[in-house]
């Protein structure tokens, strides 16, 4: 096991962290090992501008167990946990669950209390990212990639900025669990924004946005639920959702409740629905498929509710189409 405390900005390049049984980098093929963990505070009023935990070029960390991060940073910079420079040779990888729990205050530069550019990626576990901002700091920013073997869990609270946002690099993935996402800010901007590509058996999107301009989710880069779930068949055996996106925003019936455009919305589970649900406009243009035969004994369905609106929210669609089989 690995572990620092109180630790400090690391700017040596070329630093491994290696916690597996045979010293190699995490794979699939992994055994196990041991867990690596880090608790770090960091007051950036000293000038410098670095977060809590910075790590630099090709600072790479490979655990053959889990991995736990507690990181808070204070004054204006508000970093908690950053990629040095925004290298994208810094990654994360375990066998286990990657768990990291931030906090930061950002009352000049805005940045993000969590920012990946990097690949975090859990083999056999689940990425739990959980920020808490104040002011104007974002919470969480992908900017590289994201996976979860058995789920991925993004939660942002707090910040007057987006809650959690990704970048076209910025995709999130998992092989035999649930993409989580939730966001509760008070922000004259979305919620959730996802520019990055989604892809699991099942994935969950909630906004909570108590400005009364604020906006809910957006989602521009597309999401997949996957045919096979862990390589069994997707099915939904009673009716539920694959896809559900939901918002709650400050004021009813103001556009940008959620927003699905530019790149498709594809369900390849068998007989899972998809449901976008919001007190605000609703605008969904961006074509969805139910593209595999529904064998279910139940239907499989396609929803867009404003019931919770009022009779300014509107509903905008897009191509739908559907295999006719079954």
């Amino acid at each position: 096991m690995g572990t620092i405390q109180n630790g400090v900005v690391w700017t040596q390049t070329n630093l491994k962290i290696n916690t597996t049984n045979n010293g190699l980098a995490v794979s699939s093929a992994t055994t196990g090992g041991g867990n690596f963990i880090i608790s770090t505070s960091r007051n950036s009023d000293d000038g410098n501008g670095f977060g809590a935990w910075e790590p630099g070029s090709s600072q790479t960390i490979d655990a053959g167990g889990t991995v736990l991060a507690n990181v808070r940073a204070l004054g204006p910079t508000g970093l908690s946990y950053t990629i040095g420079g925004f290298a994208t040779s810094s990654y994360i990888s375990a066998l286990g669950d990657i768990t990291m729990n931030a906090s930061g205050t950002a009352a000049t530069l805005g940045a993000a209390a969590i920012r990946i550019d990097s690949p975090f990626t859990s083999y056999a576990g689940s990425v739990n990212l959980n920020a808490t901002t104040v002011t104007g700091a974002q919470s969480i920013t992908l900017a590289g990639a994201v996976s979860g073997y058995t789920g991925v869990n993004l939660t942002a609270s707090g910040g007057a900025n987006i809650g959690i946002s990704s970048t076209a690099a910025g995709v999130i993935t998992s092989t035999a669990g649930t993409v989580n996402i939730t966001s509760n800010n008070s922000s004259t901007v979305y919620g959730v924004s996802l520019v990055g590509a989604v892809t699991a058996p099942k994935v969950v999107i909630t906004a909570n946005n108590s400005n009364a301009a604020g906006k809910g989710v957006n989602v521009t880069g597309g999401i997949t639920i996957s045919a096979l779930n862990a390589g069994v068949t997707n099915t939904y055996a009673t009716a539920a959702d694959a896809l559900k996106i939901q918002s709650t925003v400050g004021t009813a019936g103001i556009t940008g409740g959620i927003n699905v455009t530019t790149t498709a919305i594809t369900n390849n589970s068998n007989g899972g629905n998809v449901s976008f649900i919001s007190n605000g406009d609703i605008t969904a243009t961006a074509a969805v498929s139910f593209a595999t035969a529904n064998t279910t004994n139940h239907s499989q369905t396609i929803t867009y509710d404003t019931r919770t609106g009022n009779q300014t929210s509107q509903i905008t669609t897009g191509a739908f189409t559907y295999n006719a089989t079954g």
